[in-house]
């Protein structure tokens, strides 16, 4: 494969792996662009193969965007269960309480 097909491709499958949020698919074509970046690094870079290039470059710009949003949404996602866990855990501690001194009134009668 020439470097424009692979680049090309590359772009596409990151913009659609990002999109679908196939997190696991990304990073396998993460390596992939390494691979690729690394096996080309002594060539000579021709136009079209430059422009490809940056294609792929904003691509990755892209999917990189699109991990950090979803990142920052997990993050808030994970503080609010961790905030509702704990008035869960605040009204549970007074349901026994409750629970507690009923029992302690029931025994002494």
């Amino acid at each position: 494969m020439t470097i424009i097909s692979v680049a090309d491709e590359l772009a596409m499958e990151l913009d659609c792996a990002s999109q679908q949020q196939n997190w696991a698919h990304l990073q396998q074509l993460d390596d992939r662009v390494a691979q690729m970046l690394s096996a080309i690094a002594d060539q000579e870079i021709l136009p079209a193969e430059a422009q490809l290039l940056r294609k792929l470059k904003h691509s990755h710009q892209r999917a990189l965007e699109r991990c950090q949003a979803y990142q920052l949404t997990l993050k808030a996602d994970m503080e609010n269960r961790r905030n509702r866990q704990e008035g869960i855990t605040a009204y549970a501690m007074i349901a026994i309480a409750a629970y507690q001194e009923m029992a302690r009134e029931e025994g002494a009668r």
